[in-house]
């Protein structure tokens, strides 16, 4: 059963919690054992993952204390668990269960164990030190997970070219194929826009033949906003429907955030602002993750959309609910609070709040909300008559646009800093 609900897991299905609640019946009044410690630590995974951080974490510590009165071999993956659920609760020393973890995990035959424990440290990393830092921990696990497997070749007498991609095996391309799906989203965000979108297209046929629906909703929704943020919405429409359908027929609600937030976005760019608005509030109305933090990444921008589709109480009920534990959450909570204050014309309200979110967004290396940001600032000081001083955030923020070649926010900035009286550029 818990091999099944790891498979339900990756397929996005809602079941496991159920499933793993019926194992849990089947062994409850044995002995310890360690298929009850296993057990305990699936289902402690799949209630952190379903919403429920507090829940998750009281089943992991069962079924660390049961490996450990057991005497078992150090239980590296609830390790991580345990880091994943304490970081999204906004204690940063979960990353020291995970860095316990990594180094345990370094011992031979623990590869995949290894592999996985990177890809939610990555995610972690991200919520807590932004996207820099998860792109760094992924790169570093690629290149890891290949120098084990080489190496593991290299002892083994029935290989005859450790060096052939062929030899890697299909264990090796899950490894690869899952830190790199992580990989996407962190470039994405870091602002190497041309890096995300070559990687996700490597990735999606091999995503689209697993059937890998987790995987692949989060590269076609780091696509979806990468292709609007450049006014390439007609790029994402052959995959708007799919996104949009595992997002509403998902019960695990970090899925239905990312696929149906960054649907919105498409769908407004396709000239869809109904339809756009129709599906944030499909979200809205839904239970908001309790794990998974990360899809407050794509909140900002459904805002925005929501206030572009003329919806700004749709645009302030997207914003409530979000939490001020992580560092990620207080930049988008910067960013949302700016542009509700914007449109309410509370122009010195909103000034300080862009302000924050531009300077949290720069330290943080997400530099398309950064400049979005500065551009709000901009407006803000330009709607309080002070022009001279909205010069130089705009400015700012349409270099950052520029190098992105996110062409529709360029033209914004231009025609604003036209309407300052500034210089066209050369």
């Amino acid at each position: 059963m818990a091999r099944l609900a790891d498979v339900l897991y990756a397929l996005g299905d809602a079941g496991v919690c159920e499933l793993l609640e019926r194992a849990f019946g089947l062994l409850e009044h044995d002995r310890l054992s360690p298929e009850l410690a296993t057990i305990l630590g699936r289902w402690g995974k799949a209630l952190w993952l379903s919403g429920d951080p507090h829940a998750g974490l009281a089943m992991i510590d069962q079924a660390l204390k049961i490996s450990r009165d057991l005497e078992l071999p150090e239980p590296v993956v609830l390790l991580g668990y345990r880091g994943g659920i304490r970081c999204i609760l906004g204690d940063i020393g979960g990353l020291d269960d995970y860095l316990h973890a990594l180094s345990a995990a370094s011992a031979p035959g623990l590869g995949r164990e290894s592999a996985l424990l990177t890809f939610n440290y990555a995610d972690a990393l991200l919520s807590h030190k932004g996207p820099g830092a998860a792109a760094t921990a992924l790169w570093d696990g690629l290149e890891a997970a290949r120098r084990r497997r080489l190496e593991e070749l290299a002892a083994s007498p029935q290989t005859a070219a450790v060096g052939s991609p062929g030899a890697m095996g299909e264990w090796d391309a899950e490894t690869a194929r899952r830190l790199s799906v992580n990989l996407v989203e962190s470039l994405g965000l870091r602002g190497q826009w041309d890096e995300a979108l070559a990687k996700a297209e490597e990735l999606t046929p091999d995503l689209e033949r697993s059937e890998a629906g987790s995987d692949l909703v989060i590269v076609r929704s780091q696509q979806a906003v990468l292709r609007v943020g450049r006014g390439e919405a007609e790029l994402a429409e052959p995959f708007v429907d799919w996104l949009e359908r595992e997002g509403l027929t998902s019960e695990i609600p970090w899925i239905t955030a990312y696929a149906l937030l960054t649907a919105a976005a498409v769908r407004l760019r396709l000239g869809q602002a109904d339809r756009a608005r129709w599906v944030l509030a499909e979200w809205e109305s839904r239970p908001r993750p309790g794990s998974g933090p990360n899809y407050i990444a794509y909140l900002p921008e459904a805002v925005r959309t929501a206030l572009t589709a003329g919806d700004e109480a749709l645009a302030a009920r997207l914003a409530e609910g979000v939490e001020a534990l992580l560092p990620i959450q207080r930049h988008v909570l910067a960013s949302t609070r700016g542009l509700l204050d914007e449109g309410a014309g509370k122009y010195l309200a909103a000034v300080e709040s862009y302000a924050a979110a531009a300077s949290g967004w720069r330290e943080f290396e997400m530099p398309y909300e950064e400049a979005h940001a500065s551009l709000g600032l901009g407006r803000c000081l330009a709607a309080t008559g002070d022009a001279i001083q909205a010069m130089e955030p705009v400015a700012a923020a349409r270099e950052i646009f520029a190098r992105l070649g996110a062409r529709p926010a360029v033209a914004e900035s231009q025609e604003l800093l036209a309407e300052l009286g500034a210089e066209p550029p050369l």
